[in-house]
């Protein structure tokens, strides 16, 4: 069974991943999009007055091939792959593995609030959190033939519960 989890930033995709890799045990395997980064070389830009950096929010920032094949590889070891992403849902070969698909929401307001509060990498500009908020809308989205979905709010904690009762109804086996 192959899972996608998809989400803007900071919505719960790689804490319900790593919930569901814990329900499901040694049999299960997370992979998380992030770390699949196209070569720098390819990674797209953006500009913002003086400002130059890479534009992560954007497709061409990710390497499709090489996360398709990491899921192709952990397949054969695992019975459960969960692949979690900002854009999972955008490219079609990618999401055609998918048995199930889960897809968390939050506002524009909550989105803010946990990113101002996410330092990792330093503060994050206004204008590039409003760039964020744009990009989810234009990339981030399950398309509209795509079935079986799951749609939860991440506004709150998520709970495995209602997650494994959608997985057992829709995925055979």
């Amino acid at each position: 069974m192959v899972i996608g989890i998809g989400g803007i930033s900071r919505s719960g995709k790689t804490t319900l991943s790593l919930q569901l890799v814990q329900q499901f045990g040694s049999s299960a395997v997370a992979l998380h999009q992030d770390e699949f980064v196209a070569a720098r070389s390819l990674q797209p830009r953006i500009q913002h007055g003086d400002v130059d950096r890479t534009d992560w929010e954007a497709p061409g920032s990710l390497d499709f091939s090489a996360f398709i094949a990491a899921i192709d590889q952990a397949q054969k070891t695992h019975s459960v792959v969960i692949a979690d992403g900002l854009m999972v849902f955008w490219d079609a070969e990618l999401y055609r593995r998918f048995d199930a698909g889960i897809f968390l929401s939050i506002s524009k307001k909550t989105f803010i609030e946990r990113k101002n509060r996410d330092l990792r990498w330093g503060r994050v500009p206004d204008w590039y959190r409003e760039h964020i908020w744009l990009s989810h809308q234009k990339y981030g989205q399950v398309p509209p033939n795509f079935r079986p979905i799951l749609r939860l709010s991440g506004e709150q904690p998520i709970t495995t519960e209602p997650v494994m009762r959608f997985l057992m109804e829709v995925v055979p086996g």
